[in-house]
C-alpha cells in the first residue's frame, strides 16, 4: 500500500457518510485510478516512495520528517530521516523486508510485550551490535504487512483513505463516530492534460478531549499512474502536511545492513524466557552455595562437590548431579532454565547454564 496525502482548497463542502462516500460515483473513480496503479506497478521491478512530512507555527518550520520507501519485487526497506533548520540531524531505520521474514529495528523489537529480558538476552547471545530482529510474518503482526514488496508490487490496489485508517482511533474508519467526508472534485492540469487531480476533505467531529478537524486530500495522477498525494489538516494553531510521491526505478539496489546486523527473534525470546527460568531458580541455587559454604567454613575446608550436592539434599530441592556440583532447573513459559552450582577452586560458584 502506498500512504499518500494533500491540500485542497476546492473540495466541496463536507456532507456524506462513510459508506455514502465509498459508493459514490467520484470515489470509484478514483478508486480505479488506484486499482490502475496497481496493475501497473506488479509490472515493475523496483519503487521508491517518499513521503515529506512538515508542521509550521506562526510561519516558522517547527516539525520536518522525511520517510523513504525503496522495495524490488523481493525485498524492501524503510528508513526516516528527521532535520532541524534545514539540517539532517536523524537518520533512523525502520520495517524492512527480505525473502518472506520482517525485519524489525532492535529497538522496536526490545519493547514486544512477548519478549523479556531482551537487553540481556542480546549479550547472552553475543548481539549487542544487532540493528534488527528477524521474524515471520505472523510474528511480526499484519500491521506490517503494507511494507512487504507483495503488498508493493503485488498488485495491491491503492487505498486513497489509508493515511485516515492510520491516524484515527478505532480498528476502521466505520468506528470513528461522525466521521464524514465531501465529494470527490477532479481537475486537469492546464499545463498538462495527462495530470489529473483529485480532492476532498474528511471531517473528525470534537471530542470530549479534542476540537473538530478537517483533513483536505488531493491525489495527482499521471494518465493514470499515481504520482502524489499530500494531505493538510491545522491541529491547534500549527499546520501540518504530508506529501507523499512515486517514482519507479528499473535497476534498484537496497542496502543491506539491516540485514548482515539481526538476530533471529524466535532465538531472542526463547533466550530471554530462558533467562526468565533461571531468575527463579536462583535463589535456590544461591541458598545451596550459601548453605554449602558454611559448612565447608564450619569444617575448616575448601568447599567441594560432596559439600555442595549435600547442601541440596538438606534444603530438600530437587537438582541434577553435574561435575562438581549441582544444577537446579525449571520452566517459564515452557522454556527451560538452569543455574548450576559448583565447586571452583575451593568456593561454590553460581552461574547460568
Amino acid at each position: 500500500m502506498i500512504s499518500v496525502s494533500a491540500f485542497s482548497a476546492s473540495a466541496t463542502p463536507t456532507t456524506l457518510s462513510l459508506n455514502e462516500f465509498l459508493s459514490s460515483v467520484d470515489y470509484q473513480v478514483l478508486a480505479a485510478e488506484g486499482a490502475a496503479t496497481a496493475s501497473f506497478l506488479a509490472n515493475q521491478s523496483g519503487v521508491r516512495i517518499n513521503t515529506v512530512t512538515t508542521a509550521i507555527s506562526n510561519g516558522a518550520e517547527v516539525s520536518h520528517i522525511e520517510t523513504e520507501l525503496l522495495s524490488t519485487n523481493s525485498a524492501s526497506v524503510t528508513a526516516t530521516r528527521t532535520f532541524d533548520n534545514g539540517v539532517q540531524v536523524g537518520n533512523t531505520l525502520g520495517i524492512a523486508y527480505a525473502n518472506g521474514f520482517v525485519f524489525t529495528p532492535i529497538a522496536s523489537a526490545l519493547v514486544r510485550t512477548e519478549l523479556k529480558n531482551g537487553s540481556a538476552a542480546l549479550v547472552r547471545l553475543n548481539k549487542t551490535g544487532a540493528l534488527t530482529a528477524k521474524m515471520t510474518q505472523a510474528a511480526a503482526g499484519s500491521e506490517f504487512v503494507s511494507y512487504s514488496p507483495d503488498e508493493i508490487l503485488g498488485g495491491t490496489q491503492i487505498d486513497p483513505l489509508r493515511w485516515l485508517n492510520e491516524n484515527t482511533d478505532g480498528p476502521d474508519l466505520a468506528s470513528v463516530t461522525g466521521l464524514s467526508f465531501s465529494e470527490v472534485s477532479s481537475a486537469q492540469d492546464v499545463n498538462n492534460l495527462q495530470l489529473t487531480d483529485y480532492s476532498f476533505t474528511a471531517t473528525i467531529p470534537a471530542s470530549n478531549v479534542l476540537p473538530a478537524k478537517s483533513i483536505d486530500f488531493v491525489v495527482r495522477y499521471n494518465n493514470h499512474i499515481f504520482r502524489d498525494e499530500t494531505i493538510a489538516m491545522t491541529v491547534g494553531g500549527v499546520v501540518v502536511s504530508s506529501t507523499t510521491t512515486l517514482e519507479t526505478v528499473s535497476q534498484l539496489s537496497l542496502p543491506t545492513t539491516w540485514q548482515d546486523n539481526a538476530v533471529e527473534w524466535t532465538t531472542l525470546v526463547s533466550t530471554g524466557k530462558r533467562i526468565s527460568a533461571e531468575k527463579l531458580v536462583t535463589p535456590k541455587a544461591s541458598a545451596i552455595a550459601a548453605k554449602a559454604t558454611a559448612t565447608a567454613k564450619k569444617a575448616k575446608k575448601a568447599i567441594v562437590a560432596s559439600y555442595i550436592a549435600a547442601a541440596a539434599k538438606s534444603l530438600k530441592y530437587s537438582v541434577t548431579a553435574i561435575k562438581n556440583g549441582v544444577k537446579v532447573s525449571t520452566k517459564y513459559q515452557s522454556q527451560t532454565g538452569s543455574m548450576c552450582v559448583t565447586a571452583l577452586r575451593g568456593k561454590a560458584s553460581v552461574a547460568h547454564c
